[in-house]
């Protein structure tokens, strides 16, 4: 009992964050010790008796990979930066390829093409072809031309504005300057409407139009836009004319629909809101920021909350749910049974009041179903909730766990500005297409190629920076749950040692996991594409749609199981330190062991936490509400106009409140699938009797009672005399090497045998 063991205490094997020093121990491939035999250890997990003396980087060829896909993607915006014409995303592009606000005068030959010319056509089908493409040359010759002074672009269609393109024009069409309503280079054109007299027509407004160089159309070239067109006044937005409504053109909407007080009045009212809702959100600026400080608080304090009354919400919730799947059935079955008697004294049809009544009669099988399933997980649901308030519970040890889910949507927002420039850059190096009925800039083959990897890299990098923040919150946890002194004065740092911890030698691992989802959601993403084309080819049947939403279904389905894998392998390889493939295994083996406990777990966990995000937000709201409402505090120039909608920004402060209520739930949602892996392998732990299990509050309760029924059952195993444990004739026992436990915070270890 005194002896040294070639083991050393869980706390030791996880990390070594005491920093005590660790037994050496001969490790196999995943991290296993080699020097147990199997036969030795029945009833116990063999990872659970694993040592490790230190940490080894993990999966290193997949993060050498991951670095060299990362300078690859450095490499390549510097390139799209370099190579790429930033003035093609300012400047736009006419419907004949002219670029607004610039000399058109000596534009290369095969860039200018007239959409609709047979000649043009045929060189833009068939580079190759020289003689299509010198007539087509020879046509766009007089469109040469100086656009220095022409910077905007009005679109011919604005319901459709890449579909017929845009004319490059002086200023944009407005009625509220000084300048002519319509530029010089569109014609000025009214709208009359017939009359029953045929010498009277009625002017109902003016619009701007013009006539393309390949259709003799007025363009826009739909009444509808034309008329339109009559009352609407266009606004300049990077260099393109779009379309607005002004409050001084409401008599001209007025009178177009024939004077119509109360088409008026919704127009009027439409566009007076419309100021109010700016004018409010505006000056209210500082309360939404204050209302997201609130959310946070709130969030802490919903943990708190969980800690203490986690049992009423989850068995609420299970009551509810069961009694509205009663509720139903029973007002079905008496609806169903009313009618149905009702009708057939009539001498009606009953088919209907059947079909209510049948139902009703499902709705109470589902219903009986529902609670003699929560009768027999009674004891997994009272585990799931112990779970929980574990969680909780750690979240409260580690308030600074907060930080990464901010410090993570800080990245993914400066990985999409990254993503979203570079694109911008690589799509303005395209080659002039005919598409449609104007030129549009397309990407070549090559260009395509080279974009599909800069896609693909985005996805793995964001899936890395999510995989990166789990197991960092996963080693957090874990490190806490197993420690038997859990605070911050015996953890240290645990956030800085998990964020050294997992970057320097599980990067890998990470990169490994990431890449997977990566790949699946890329083929999702091709996938979506080649459905788009062969739509835009040929229009598909019932059949092929069928079987389009299958795949797209099975491709969910298939993500969602990697990512389910991917998050598991974290929280092995955040305990432990082994690849992501042993990791996985081994992680999917403890699943498999205890499934109907992982599914209890993962769906009143779901349940707490869809509860805790909807009472953050409405909370959140609810002060928004009473701020905005009831005071003038954090409310600009409130005293001379009062906010006119306190609901719009208690709305606005909802959706805050929600998008920082899903931010921490995260954590929550780590912090429960972590502390459900730590709680059993506690639990399978329990085999030896001398084991005292690391859980606290409800769960060492759950663990003390497991280990007095295996007492129990250890008690009758020595009783039969059949097999080795009972000393029988089965064969000779051998001592097992077990970890060394302290069983009390300041006892000196002792060694734990089987006998």
């Amino acid at each position: 009992m005194g002896s040294k063991s070639s083991r050393s205490d869980p706390e030791e094997c996880y990390d070594s964050d005491d920093g005590k020093p660790e037994e050496d121990a001969v490790n196999g491939p995943c991290g296993y010790d080699t020097g147990i035999h199997r036969k030795e250890q029945s009833g116990v997990n063999h990872q659970l008796t694993r040592v490790k003396k230190k940490r080894w980087p993990t999966d290193i060829p997949c993060c050498v990979l991951f670095v060299l896909f990362v300078v690859g993607m450095i490499a390549l915006g510097v390139a799209s930066f370099v190579i790429g014409n930033p003035t093609k995303l300012y400047r736009p592009t006419d419907y004949l390829g002219r670029r607004c606000g610039e000399d058109n005068s000596n534009v290369a030959a095969g860039v200018l093409k007239i959409p609709r010319d047979i000649d043009c056509m045929n060189a833009n089908a068939d580079p190759k072809n020289t003689t299509a493409a010198t007539l087509c040359e020879d046509k766009v010759k007089p469109f040469k031309v100086d656009l220095t002074y022409q910077p905007f672009l009005w679109f011919m269609d604005f319901s459709q504005p890449t579909t017929y393109g845009g004319v490059c024009v002086q200023y944009c069409p407005s009625s509220t300057n000084t300048l002519p309503k319509c530029p010089p280079e569109l014609n000025q054109t009214s709208i009359r409407l017939p009359s029953l007299m045929d010498t009277i027509n009625i002017t109902l407004g003016d619009y701007c139009g013009f006539t393309r160089a390949d259709n003799p159309t007025i363009f826009p070239p739909t009444n509808a836009m034309q008329l339109a067109s009559t009352v609407l006044s266009f606004s300049s937005t990077l260099n393109r004319c779009v379309p607005i409504i002004r409050v001084n053109q409401l008599s001209n909407i007025s009178s177009l629909l024939n004077g119509s007080t109360f088409a008026s009045n919704i127009v009027q009212e439409a566009s007076f809101a419309t100021a109010q809702v700016w004018s409010d959100v505006s000056r209210s600026w500082k309360v939404l920021l204050l209302s997201g400080f609130v959310s946070l608080f709130v969030a802490f304090m919903m943990l708190f909350l969980i800690r203490i009354f986690a049992d009423v919400v989850v068995w609420g919730s299970l009551l509810f749910c069961g009694l509205t799947i009663s509720g139903a059935a029973a007002f079905m079955i008496w609806q169903g049974y009313t009618e149905r008697q009702s009708l057939e004294s009539k001498q009606l049809s009953t088919q209907l009041p059947n079909v209510v009544f049948y139902t009703g009669i499902a709705f109470a099988a589902i219903a009986g179903l529902y609670f003699l399933i929560v009768a027999l997980f009674v004891g997994r649901i009272r585990n799931a909730i112990g779970i929980i308030k574990e969680a909780s519970k750690a979240i409260a040890y580690l308030p600074q766990l907060v930080l990464l889910p901010v410090s993570l949507s800080v990245l993914l927002c400066l990985l999409a500005a990254w993503w979203i420039a570079v694109s911008l850059f690589l799509f303005s190096y395209g080659t002039p297409q005919i598409v449609d009925y104007a030129v549009a800039y397309r990407l070549s083959t090559v260009t395509q190629g080279v974009f599909a990897y800069h896609l693909f890299g985005a996805l793995w990098i964001s899936q890395f920076l999510v995989a990166l923040e789990y197991m960092i919150i996963a080693s957090c946890i874990a490190s806490w749950y197993w420690s038997r002194k859990k605070s911050l004065s015996v953890l240290g740092a645990p956030l800085w040692r998990a964020i050294i911890r997992v970057i320097a030698y599980h990067s890998g691992t990470v990169a490994f996991g990431s890449l997977l989802v990566a790949i699946v959601q890329f083929v999702r993403i091709l996938f979506e594409k080649f459905v788009r084309e062969l739509e835009g080819v040929h229009k598909s049947g019932k059949l092929v749609k069928a079987l389009v939403w299958l795949v797209r279904i099975i491709l969910w389905v298939f993500e969602k199981i990697v990512k389910t894998i991917n998050k598991n392998a974290y929280i092995q390889c955040a305990m432990y330190g082994t690849s992501f493939v042993c990791a996985a295994r081994d992680a999917m083996a403890l699943i498999l062991r205890n499934p109907v406990q992982m599914a209890v777990v993962t769906a009143l966990a779901n349940v707490v936490m869809f509860i805790n995000k909807l009472a953050i937000a409405f909370l959140t709201a609810l002060f928004a509400y009473a701020i905005a409402s009831k005071t003038t505090f954090l409310i600009d120039d409130a005293a001379n106009n009062p906010i006119n909608s306190p609901i719009l920004v208690g709305f606005i402060a909802l959706l805050v409140g929600f998008v920082i209520g899903s931010l921490f739930m995260t954590i929550l949602d780590t912090a429960v699938d972590t502390i459900t892996q730590c709680y059993l392998i506690d639990s399978e732990m329990c085999v030896d009797l001398n084991y005292v299990p690391y859980g606290t509050g409800s769960l060492r309760t759950y663990l003390d009672r497991q280990k007095k029924w295996n007492s129990v059952k250890y008690f009758a195993c020595r009783m039969c005399f059949c097999c080795d444990c009972g000393g029988g004739d089965g064969g000779s026992v051998v001592e097992a090497k077990t970890p060394v436990i302290a069983v009390e915070e300041n006892a000196k270890p002792v060694e734990l045998n089987d006998q």
